[in-house]
């Protein structure tokens, strides 16, 4: 199901993607699959970020960070949801204004240091993280 969402995101067929992912979470949350479910929610949010939709983007991954920290969750999974977090928030923070953006950028300075923390562990979520703390460092 996540796999199914994640190429028809890639491919760009955004509602079909969004109904699968949702049903993909679902399914993680009964199992319950932790990692897959921070997967699937990660890629929902790139989904909702694809299509402008920045508050359920935002909500998606700050779920998904809170499942991270109540269950101790690392791993390459949980260093590209804290890319897509990071990417959010610097999102949410061009569109934005006075405190508004000073707190999204707040938000996108601490994700992108977690990222890059643990992208040292994880190599291959590496490139995406530099990518984003240039991207806040930039802004």
């Amino acid at each position: 199901m996540w796999g199914q969402g994640l190429n028809q995101l890639c491919s760009g067929t955004f509602s079909e993607a969004e109904e699968r992912l949702q049903k993909s979470i679902e399914l993680h949350m009964t199992i319950p699959d932790y990692q897959g479910m921070v997967d699937a929610k990660r890629d929902l949010a790139k989904c909702y970020l694809c299509q402008g939709k920045l508050k359920q983007a935002l909500e998606v991954l700050e779920k998904g960070e809170q499942v991270v920290v109540e269950q101790g969750l690392k791993g390459p999974p949980i260093t590209r949801l804290h890319n897509v977090l990071a990417e959010a928030y610097l999102t949410t923070a061009e569109k934005s204004e006075g405190f508004g953006k000073n707190e999204m950028l707040k938000k996108a300075k601490h994700a992108s240091r977690k990222a890059l923390k643990e992208a040292k562990i994880y190599r291959g979520v590496l490139p995406h993280a530099y990518r984003v703390q240039g991207s806040y460092e930039w802004s």
